[in-house]
This record gives structure tokens, C-alpha cells and sequence, in this order.
């Protein structure tokens, strides 16, 4: 698997909506993800994205247009830290700009953990995803977030120290874009003879909510950031 990010794109045209034209010129990331030969239910149980951006109304802050992207995924149980059936391995990657600042890449982290106990890792960095207080979905039987936390810390681009950004909205109901049913996206022969092979029930759940993303750059300036954030919490198999 392999993905690339672009974070200080722009959009620009226009989408037609019920005969009504919106101009869809704004704040963009790009993203060239590639997925290999296996099957995703065979790499991963659980993805976590998001995507924060100043601008949509927003003034720019301090330090700036501001962009913040992280992606996570958690294994099956084929692929823990000791092997298959050593409980699942949690990975995420994730990076922080700021135009206005000498060094625009303030930060980039990645972190591998177990789901639930500790172990050596490689480095300090923290890039991780909370759902806060999760209900039970009654259409995919899946406990999907009310509200989402972001973090990214580490060390900064320019070698000036650590950084830390974070974001938490208590409640993303609101932003509910909508509920994906992917197998729904592909013909019904295929996706009846994949739901009876890999008995998964891939869904993704998409909001879009205003957020205030907090910088930390060493302690040297604390930045609240206002803007929008885009997330996915995706549920591939229980």
C-alpha cells in the first residue's frame, strides 16, 4: 500500500447539484493512494483519516494557511506484533504545514503500537486517533464515533524543537456527510460473491465539521487555529 499527500493544493470548477451550479474553488489536499493485490479486508479491520485546512470562511492564522493530515489503520489479527493471532497493530502517519512559517513542513510523525498493550516502539513521535464515546449504529451494527480526537507531536521540520497539534470535536453527528456502504459501490453479482467470501461489511462513516486545530511549536508560540476538518472512520470487518 501506498499513498502519497499533497497538502497545500487548491480547487478549482464547479459541481451542478440539482440544475444549480457551486464554484468548488478553494483549500485542497491531494492524495495518490495505490492498494496492491490483496484484498483490504486482509490488511486492515479499521481506517481512521482526516483532513483539517484553514480557509472556507476562516481567516488564515498567525503562522498562516494551515493544513494537517493523518491516516491510520489497524490490522486484522493475522498481523499482530507477534504474528497471527497476537492481537491487532495499529499504524498511523500523519504531518502538519503552516505557510507563513520559515520551514512550511512544521512536522511529520508516525507511530506503529499494539491495540491495547505496550511494547518497544521506534521512536517518540504521537500520531493517534480517538473515538470518543461510540454508540452501536443500528444500520451497521458498527460503534461509530459521536466525537473525534486528533493528535500529531514530535520533532519539527526546521530541528527547533517539538511541536504538537491536536483537534477535538465532541460531537461529529452533525457533520454526518454520510454513511458509504462500499460493497454497495460495486455491480451486485460481485458484491454478493465478495460478502459471501471475506464476510466483511465495509462502511464509511464521513464528516465535515468546523474544528480549532491547537499548535504547540515548542513552547516558542501556541497557536489556536480555526477552520474545517474532513473525516473518515472506516470499518472493514468486526
Amino acid at each position: 500500500m501506498v499513498s502519497r499527500f499533497h497538502p497545500f493544493a487548491v480547487s478549482s470548477g464547479s459541481i451542478v447539484v440539482d440544475g444549480k451550479i457551486i464554484d468548488a474553488k478553494g483549500d485542497a489536499m491531494f492524495v495518490h493512494a495505490i492498494q496492491g493485490g490483496m484484498r483490504p479486508n486482509l490488511t486492515a479491520a479499521r481506517w481512521n483519516f482526516t483532513f483539517f485546512t484553514t480557509g472556507g470562511g476562516y481567516e488564515d492564522s498567525e503562522i498562516g494557511s494551515v493544513r494537517a493530515i493523518f491516516m491510520e489503520f489497524q490490522t486484522t489479527d493475522d498481523y499482530g506484533p507477534g504474528g497471527k493471532n497476537s492481537e491487532r497493530a495499529t499504524v498511523s502517519v500523519g504531518l502538519v504545514y503552516a505557510s507563513s512559517l520559515p520551514e512550511s513542513r512544521v512536522g511529520v510523525v508516525g507511530q506503529t503500537r499494539p491495540a491495547t498493550s505496550a511494547w518497544p516502539v521506534p521512536n517518540s513521535d504521537v500520531a493517534e486517533a480517538k473515538h470518543l464515546n461510540p454508540v452501536k449504529d443500528q444500520e451497521t451494527g458498527y460503534l461509530a464515533p459521536t466525537g473525534l480526537t486528533f493528535v500529531w507531536a514530535g520533532d519539527r521540520s526546521d530541528k527547533a524543537g517539538k511541536f504538537e497539534a491536536s483537534v477535538t470535536i465532541d460531537d461529529v453527528t452533525g457533520g454526518l456527510v454520510e454513511k458509504v456502504d462500499v460493497l454497495a459501490e460495486i455491480p451486485y453479482v460481485l458484491r454478493k460473491g465478495l460478502a459471501a467470501v471475506t464476510g466483511t461489511k465495509p462502511y464509511i462513516f464521513q464528516y465535515h465539521n468546523p474544528a480549532t486545530l491547537n499548535v504547540d511549536l515548542s513552547g516558542d508560540k501556541k497557536v489556536a487555529v480555526k477552520g474545517w476538518m474532513y473525516s473518515e472512520a472506516s470499518f472493514i470487518s468486526q
